[in-house]
């Protein structure tokens, strides 16, 4: 085997390696879909150490409003998704971050925290 094929292998071999732990990362048990409501917050417990991520099922999230002290987001704009860290405890147990989609549609999230696996959060629109 020559060192072309070998290298070919190596690759193949890592890009699959990636695929199965990022499947593995968000299992159907961590995965949320929620419909979209207007004036009512969505209810989500997120991983207090691990990056949560929220989806907008056909649509693109454009901003993340919520206290900076509490939550690290960090925006992908290459597919529309936003990353939450929860920093510290949550006061009172709870906070709400705004989530905003380039449909103009805005959601409100009521986050818990605790300590459990990454979740994926996805907003459906009816």
């Amino acid at each position: 085997m020559n060192l072309k094929h070998l290298f070919f292998l190596l690759n193949f071999f890592l890009v699959s390696l990636c695929f199965a732990v990022e499947e593995n990362a968000f299992s159907p048990a961590n995965t949320l879909e929620m419909t979209f409501q207007e004036n009512i917050p969505l209810q989500v417990t997120f991983s207090s150490h691990s990056h949560n991520r929220i989806a907008w099922e056909n649509d693109r999230i454009v901003s993340v409003i919520g206290d900076e002290r509490l939550f690290n987001v960090e925006m992908s704009p290459k597919i529309g998704q936003a990353f939450i860290s929860i920093l510290k405890p949550l006061p009172e147990g709870s906070a709400t971050i705004t989530v905003v989609s380039s449909r103009g549609f805005v959601q409100d999230i009521q986050i818990k925290s605790e300590n459990k696996p990454a979740t994926l959060l996805s907003i459906k629109v009816p």
